[in-house]
């Protein structure tokens, strides 16, 4: 990341941090880098408090998505897909809640796969495994029965 010119150092690194209270545009134009898109498939993308990352509209189809390894949005961030595809398999959200906010929600505004939510061990020689991880339910509210 540059730190005066908000761009991205599309070169060796994999990891995209971008700062907080930025906006970053990613220059996604494959002429422009070899033919190579990026971020690249894997990368790791951490967005802070305030700062977001905006992608040029409709560079990335279902043949070459946006596919970082791991993305993490904390509090006030965004990422802006402006059209483009984006497969975001591990997803970590932060947000800070004042100890008086005891009703305040957090929303995802894509669905979540509880079923498949799994954690990965290693062992002495090297194996990974992987086990399910026990997901408690959640509180659900009906708005509609509540309010009849």
């Amino acid at each position: 990341m540059g730190s005066s010119d908000n761009t991205l150092d599309q070169g060796c690194y994999e990891t995209w941090d971008i700062p907080q209270n930025s906006t970053v545009v990613a220059t996604t134009d494959a002429a422009s880098f070899d033919g190579n898109f990026y971020p690249h498939a894997g990368s790791v993308v951490y967005i802070h408090e305030g700062g977001s990352l905006q992608f040029k509209a409709n560079s990335f189809t279902a043949e070459n998505a946006i596919m970082p390894g791991y993305l993490l949005l904390k509090t006030g961030a965004s990422l802006y897909g402006n059209g483009n595809v984006v497969h975001a398999v591990y997803v970590a959200a932060e947000r800070t809640f004042s100890a008086q906010a005891q009703y305040t929600l957090m929303s995802m505004p894509f669905p979540y796969d509880y079923a498949n939510a799994l954690t990965t061990a290693t062992d002495g020689n090297g194996n990974i495994t992987e086990k399910k991880i026990a997901i408690p339910t959640g509180k659900t509210y009906n708005g509609e029965k509540r309010s009849a």
